[in-house]
């Protein structure tokens, strides 16, 4: 059951997507600071400055829209700018750029650059040329990001400019990967040249972008509407189904494909989503252990370390992806573990001291599950 206030923002976000505005707020009981922030947790202030009259709105609440949406939108001017600067640099070095996630989906699926939150930019290039774009990074005024942890297997480490303060991480893969498929020079080759921010570049299939949001969500246990958003919007442009299911069969990513598309089906009430088919034990599982609910005020769930990792090991395809992907947490590829892990400052730090280290996280999550549930 849904309170008045996830209603409405719900509704506001129907509008976004399908374009159709609504004239008036329905007569409902509105807590309009719990909106507001409910709004924020999900990064949607803009959504619903765009979407909804303002007629009704408490004025000392509308206030706090109108800033917070204008705020974004001279956060995305200033990165904007940064992802033009740095993309040429990138481009007159020789290397291949692919915006990917939310700067690549505010300008190619969402109405309005703003729509679409971003706190940072991700872009993909070529494996093998991550050194050469991040020594681009450094004579662009980046510099390694102090307070982030050790990097994933398909990113590099972030970088954030040393002015703006513009955060940049430099992918040569998208996923960690678990099976064969869905292979990165594949989706290199299916990637099409358009335009971002007025400079030509190279942008994913649509097809790919929605596989990738689907993995990206499921990694992050669903815990944003922002995901559904992304889906929809991309699912209402897929040119080709039969290739989408073939990806998301070579990706492991049935399940998670699935359930997104359900839940956006549902939360917004559209039709025409495309809905594979998956076990039905699949959907519920995802819909017992994850969820948008979980940035509700007051449930706010665990987003990073291990107990989120042994969540998701839940919510993938199958029992052998399953055993897969707690093999590649466990035992991650020997030159990731080399790169990154046999020597800090000069001092000896094996891998095997860090997953004694992330024994000790788990227990001290699963201990704050307990008290606070």
């Amino acid at each position: 059951m849904i309170t008045a206030e996830e209603h409405l923002l719900l509704r506001a976000i129907h509008s976004l997507i399908t374009g159709r505005p609504f004239t008036e707020i329905p007569a409902l009981s509105i807590d309009w600071e719990r909106l507001f922030q409910l709004a924020a947790g999900h990064n949607l202030v803009p959504v619903i400055e765009a979407t909804l009259p303002r007629q009704g709105i408490p004025d000392g609440v509308a206030a706090k829209i109108l800033h917070e949406a204008r705020r974004r939108r001279m956060r995305a001017a200033v990165m904007v700018e940064a992802f033009q600067e740095l993309h040429q640099r990138l481009a007159a070095a020789g290397i291949r750029v692919m915006p990917i996630k939310g700067i690549a989906l505010a300008h190619t699926v969402y109405p309005s650059i703003t729509l679409r939150y971003f706190d940072d930019l991700d872009l993909l290039v070529p494996p093998g040329a991550g050194p050469a774009a991040l020594t681009v990074l450094q004579e662009s005024g980046y510099h390694p990001h102090p307070n982030v942890p050790r990097p994933e297997w398909h990113h590099l480490p972030p970088y954030v400019h040393n002015r703006h303060h513009t955060m940049i991480e430099i992918h040569t893969d998208l996923v960690r990967r678990i099976r064969p498929g869905w292979d990165v020079e594949q989706i290199w080759q299916r990637a099409r040249p358009g335009q971002i921010a007025g400079l030509e570049t190279w942008l994913m299939a649509g097809e790919d972008a929605l596989v990738y949001t689907a993995l990206h969500a499921r990694h992050n246990l669903y815990n944003r509407l922002s995901f559904m958003i992304d889906a929809a919007l991309l699912a209402r442009a897929i040119a080709d189904p039969d290739l989408l299911r073939q990806l998301a069969g070579e990706a492991g990513a049935r399940c998670a494909l699935a359930h997104i598309l359900d839940v956006a089906a549902r939360l917004f009430e559209l039709a025409g989503l495309p809905q594979p088919a998956t076990p039905p034990a699949q959907r519920w599982l995802a819909r017992r252990t994850a969820g948008w609910h979980s940035l509700t005020p007051g449930r706010k769930a665990l987003r990073q370390g291990p107990v989120p990792r042994l969540i998701e090991l839940l919510l993938v395809d199958s029992v052998a992806d399953t055993l897969r992907l707690a093999g590649r947490l466990l035992v991650p590829p020997p030159e990731f573990v080399r790169q990154n892990y046999a020597t800090d400052g000069g001092r000896a730090l094996g891998y095997g001291r860090r997953l004694w280290q992330r024994a000790g996280l788990t227990a001290r999550q699963v201990v704050r599950l307990i008290r606070d549930h």
